[in-house]
């Protein structure tokens, strides 16, 4: 059984940031997350940084894509869009991960832009979610 867990950020950001092979998130002594774990171990996170006012920044990354279930999934952009009150959610993919890339564009998010060799050899795509775009939300 798969659990959730919102109120222990730090274990998640650095699991999170050693599957991305990331450094640094910005804003990362101030992030939020949505962590699932299963039998004691951590599956997935939702991690959130870079807090403006207006926007935030999303990271997600799974062990298994299936624990991202829809219920999950419009409890963590209504975490955004109501507790947190932002207008919009930025979220940013590797070009080649086609799945993420799916799901991404799948709950309503739009590609924005590109930010050259941003993972290193690869490009990062850039997206963009406004709370009328959701899918989740409206339909």
């Amino acid at each position: 059984m798969v659990t959730l867990t919102v109120n222990d950020p730090k274990p998640f950001v650095t699991w999170l940031k050693n599957r991305l092979m990331l450094d640094k998130i910005q804003g990362e002594d101030a992030a939020q997350a949505y962590g699932f774990t299963k039998d004691g171990k951590i599956v997935g996170a939702f991690v959130f940084s870079e807090y403006t006012g207006h926007d935030v920044h999303m990271y997600c990354v799974s062990e298994n894509p299936k624990i991202f279930q829809r219920r999950y999934i419009k409890q963590m952009f209504d975490y955004c869009f109501t507790t947190m009150k932002v207008q919009r959610v930025s979220a940013l993919c590797n070009e080649s991960n086609i799945r993420s890339r799916k799901l991404i564009s799948g709950v309503g998010f739009k590609q924005e832009g590109r930010l050259r060799r941003y993972f290193g050899t690869e490009d990062a795509l850039v997206y963009g979610l406004l709370k009328e775009d959701m899918r989740l939300l409206h339909g």
